[in-house]
């Protein structure tokens, strides 16, 4: 059964899809000009904020340093060395995207409202189109890391998550003091 909105909500759709066709319509190229810029310095912003983000996601997981795993047994059937580093790996970038997250989705969103208007190339600063897909969302190895960690078992994931939790931690010592890798 389809939906049934009010007639008073559906005009009133209607008169804002019209008024804002009818504004894009009307827009002079200076005024298109100064929604880009407008659009393209929020952008900017996002980018400095992201990069913040970063640094203090990057300042907390060096200060958390290394997580102990040791009361894991390395060998068992659940826990042999590769589901392990599988393990690590992946809350430690899935714990660093999280913390950054907010300032990912700002800057996917100013970005893609600034490439919603459909801009020329030459209208964009050329910093702009450098930003690219591996900056707002998780790489493809990342997203490799989350597809192989949901194939261990259940019980190793939610004792690593114990462990872990949800805060950044630094990997290369994680790895090193767990014995995953030679240091």
């Amino acid at each position: 059964m389809a939906a049934k909105f009010p007639k008073t909500i559906f005009f009133i759709g209607a008169l804002i899809a019209t008024s804002s066709c009818a504004q894009t319509a009307s827009t002079s190229h200076d005024e298109e000009s100064r929604l880009l810029a407008h659009l393209a310095d929020k952008v900017t912003a996002d980018l400095v904020d992201l990069d913040a983000s970063i640094d203090n996601c990057n300042a907390k997981a060096s200060s958390r340093g290394t997580v102990d795993l040791e009361d894991i047994p390395v060998e068992s059937d659940d826990a042999n060395k590769e589901k392990l580093m599988v393990g690590i790996s992946h809350l430690y970038f899935d714990n660093l995207f999280e913390c950054e997250r907010a300032a990912r989705e700002r800057l996917a969103f100013s970005l893609g409202t600034l490439k919603s208007l459909n801009p020329q190339p030459d209208q964009l600063p050329p910093d702009i189109e450098a930003i690219n897909a591996g900056l707002l969302y998780p790489t493809k190895k990342q997203v490799e890391y989350a597809v192989h960690y949901q194939s261990l078992p259940e019980s190793l994931r939610e004792t690593l998550e114990d462990r872990v939790g949800e805060d950044p931690f630094e990997l290369m010592s994680t790895l090193e003091k767990n014995g995953l890798i030679r240091n």
